[in-house]
């Protein structure tokens, strides 16, 4: 994992647009996401 190689996605990269596209329902509210994705291999 540490040759400098990219690992493809596990996951699509829209997987968080429904979470954080505003919602009718819900009053809107700041927030700020920290996201680090990890490879499958450091996750298992």
């Amino acid at each position: 994992m540490g040759d400098g190689r990219t690992t493809a996605s596990v996951f699509a990269d829209t997987v968080l647009k429904p979470l954080l596209a505003p919602h009718d329902d819900l009053p809107r509210k700041r927030l700020t996401l920290v996201y680090r994705p990890y490879s499958a291999g450091h996750a298992a």
